[in-house]
């Protein structure tokens, strides 16, 4: 029997006081399509962006990150991040893209110049997320009526979330992904969270998938 793999979801730290990066694309901003589904055609994710990579960053707490959160599939890292990731022969990122950094607010007093930032893809791996186990609940949305497709994983609005659950058999050993079925979170493996933690990289916080809950209609009293 295989040892159970544990899954952690990666994002920005809520508390202001610790160390966080926003980042925003800066003017010009060169968009080219989004990625679709290759069985149903729908978007599975944002347009992309593509260079020049310019970036407005918005740091709080007292050091420079080496994770930024902004939105789609890709985060700010740093020069740091990029050699740890290489190191330890992580897998998962598609691709490294040097940026550059044209303006910054500083929160919380953090002083000098920033490091080297690259924007990092991250793939979208076979992982799915399983529906029934982490009790995820959809509604149809009046763009988006039809069935849920069995590749994408995609079909009507997530509405809430219990946990976080990766259907058994589908993970293939990526190390940092977003799951089939959940655009726009990021999904860890216990390795990476270990290493990271461990490496001291800084401006991430990890959440144990068991205890991964939303819930965007906290009004209807759904979610235990």
């Amino acid at each position: 029997m295989n040892p159970k793999v544990s899954f952690f979801v990666m994002e920005a730290p809520e508390e202001m006081r610790e160390s966080r990066t926003d980042y925003f694309n800066e003017e010009p901003v060169n968009l080219g399509p989004a990625p679709t589904c290759p069985v149903c055609d729908r978007w599975t994710g944002l347009k992309t962006w593509l260079p020049p990579y310019r970036a407005e960053i918005e740091v709080w707490g007292k050091s420079w990150c080496d994770i930024g959160f902004g939105v789609g599939n890709a985060i700010l890292v740093s020069d740091r991040f990029r050699q740890w990731y290489s190191g330890f022969e992580l897998a998962g990122i598609k691709s490294f893209h040097s940026a550059e950094i044209v303006k910054i607010r500083r929160r919380h007093g953090v002083k000098g110049e920033p490091p080297e930032y690259f924007l990092a893809t991250v793939g979208t791996g076979r992982a799915a997320i399983d529906q029934a186990a982490s009790g995820l609940e959809r509604k149809d949305g009046h763009r988006d009526k039809l069935p849920i497709c069995p590749e994408c994983r995609l079909g009507g609005i997530i509405h809430r979330i219990r946990r976080l659950v990766i259907e058994p058999n589908t993970w293939s050993g990526e190390d940092l992904f977003i799951a089939r079925g959940l655009p726009g979170h990021f999904v860890v493996s216990e390795r990476f969270r270990n290493l990271s933690l461990q490496s001291r990289i800084v401006g991430a916080a990890f959440v144990n998938g068991e205890d991964y809950q939303f819930d965007h209609y906290p009004g209807e009293g759904r979610l235990a």
